[in-house]
C-alpha cells in the first residue's frame, strides 16, 4: 500500500513538473524555522496568505521544520522534487555551497538598507538565482531582518580569553571567525538550541533578534546578552522552487511569486525593527542583562573576518565573487549613507 501510495505521489508531482500548477493544486511548503517566532515568523504566513488569495492558480501550505522536511534539508528536498518549493536559509548550506552563506549574511557587511539596494537595484537578484540555479532551484530573496544580537552567554565574556573553548551554537560566516579565535562552534537548528542550552550540551549560543531569542528562552539560561551582531548585520531567507516545477510556471504564476516575496521582504523588515524593544525590556524584567563586546573582542573578530573572506574567496570562485560584488555595493552606497546619518 505505501509503494502504491508514493507511486501515486510520484505521477501527480510529475505532472506538475510539466504542466505548472493547476487551479486545484497544493503547494506543500516547508519552512527552514517555526512560523510562531515574533519577527521572522509572521511574514511566511503573510506570503503563504498572498499567494492562495491571488489569481494565480497556486494554493500554499507551509509545514513546520521537521514536519516533512528537516529544517537543514529544505533545499536538498526542493532539488530533489520531493516538494515543489521550500523557505530556505542559504547559510545552512554553507558547508557544501560556500557562498551561500553570503547570500545569509556577512559579517561586518551589507546592512539590511544596502543589501535590499544590492538585491534589488545592483548584481544581487541575477548572482542569488546563478548560484541558487546550480542547486536545481530558481531562488529570490524572501524575508530580511536587521541585524542580530551577537549573543548569548552564562556568564560575562569580558575578553577573548573567555571565548576560548566556549561550546557556541551559531550559523553562518560568523562561526568560521569564532572557530579561528579557539570558540567550538556547533551550528544545529534554532529551534533546537534552547534545549541544547538548558542540557548543558552548548555554553552560548546566537539565534536571531531579541524577540525571537527571548520567544526561544535563551535569557534563562544565558542571561547575558552581547551586542552588536557584528556576524549578521542583516539576515534573510530566500524562497526555492524546484527549477522544473518554476519553468512550467506561467509569467503570472511567476511574477505572483516575485511580487509577494518583495512584499514579505518589506513586511519581515519593518516588524522586526518595531518589536525589539519590548523583547529587550522582557528580558531585562527575568533577569537579563545586555552588553557590548569589548572593543578589543571587535578588532579580532575583524581582522580573522578578513583572513576568513580572503581563504573561501581563493578557494571557491561563486564565494568571490559574490563577496566582491558584495563589497563594490558596499563601497558605491557608503559615503551617501554615512554623510546623511545625523547618529
Amino acid at each position: 500500500m505505501n509503494v502504491l501510495k508514493t507511486a501515486a505521489t510520484a505521477v501527480a508531482f510529475a505532472a506538475t513538473l510539466s504542466s505548472g500548477a493547476a487551479a486545484t493544486e497544493l503547494w506543500k511548503v516547508p519552512i527552514s524555522y517555526p512560523s510562531g517566532l515574533p519577527g521572522i515568523g509572521e511574514p511566511l504566513k503573510d506570503f503563504a496568505a498572498t499567494i492562495n488569495a491571488a489569481d494565480a492558480d497556486i494554493q500554499i501550505k507551509l509545514f513546520e521544520p521537521g514536519e516533512i522536511v528537516p529544517a537543514y534539508s529544505v533545499l536538498d528536498a526542493v532539488r530533489d522534487s520531493k516538494v515543489p518549493a521550500g523557505m530556505v536559509v542559504m547559510g545552512y548550506y554553507g558547508g557544501t555551497i560556500p557562498a551561500g552563506n553570503l547570500l545569509f549574511g556577512v559579517p561586518f557587511g551589507l546592512g539590511p538598507r544596502e543589501y535590499a539596494g544590492w538585491y534589488y537595484q545592483g548584481e544581487g537578484k541575477e548572482l542569488t538565482q546563478a548560484l541558487m540555479s546550480k542547486s536545481g532551484v530558481h531562488g529570490m530573496l524572501c524575508g530580511m531582518i536587521g541585524a542580530e544580537m551577537g549573543g548569548w552567554f552564562r556568564e560575562p565574556v569580558n575578553s577573548l580569553e573567555d571565548l576560548k573553548g566556549l561550546r557556541f551554537r551559531i550559523t553562518g560566516l560568523g562561526g568560521e571567525v569564532l572557530a579561528r579565535l579557539g570558540v567550538s562552534v556547533t551550528n544545529i537548528p534554532i529551534g533546537e538550541s534552547f534545549p541544547a542550552l538548558e542540557r548543558g550540551a552548548i555554553d552560548a549560543a546566537e539565534g536571531s533578534l531579541p524577540s525571537v531569542d527571548v520567544a526561544l528562552g535563551f535569557n534563562k539560561v544565558a542571561p547575558h546578552g552581547y551586542f552588536p551582531g557584528w556576524h549578521q548585520p542583516t539576515a534573510t531567507g530566500h524562497l526555492a522552487v524546484n527549477q522544473s516545477v518554476w519553468d512550467g510556471l506561467s509569467d503570472v504564476q511567476k511574477e505572483a511569486l516575485e511580487t509577494a516575496c518583495e512584499a514579505i521582504t518589506m513586511k519581515n523588515l519593518t516588524i522586526s525593527d518595531a518589536i525589539q524593544a519590548a523583547a529587550m525590556a522582557k528580558a531585562k524584567d527575568g533577569g537579563a542583562e545586555f552588553h557590548v563586546f569589548s572593543d578589543e573582542m571587535m578588532a579580532a573578530f575583524r581582522a580573522a573576518n578578513d583572513e576568513v573572506m580572503a581563504e573561501q574567496s581563493a578557494k571557491d570562485a561563486d564565494f568571490k565573487q559574490i563577496y566582491e560584488s558584495l563589497q563594490a555595493h558596499k563601497a558605491l552606497v557608503s559615503e551617501y549613507i554615512n554623510l546623511t546619518s545625523a547618529d
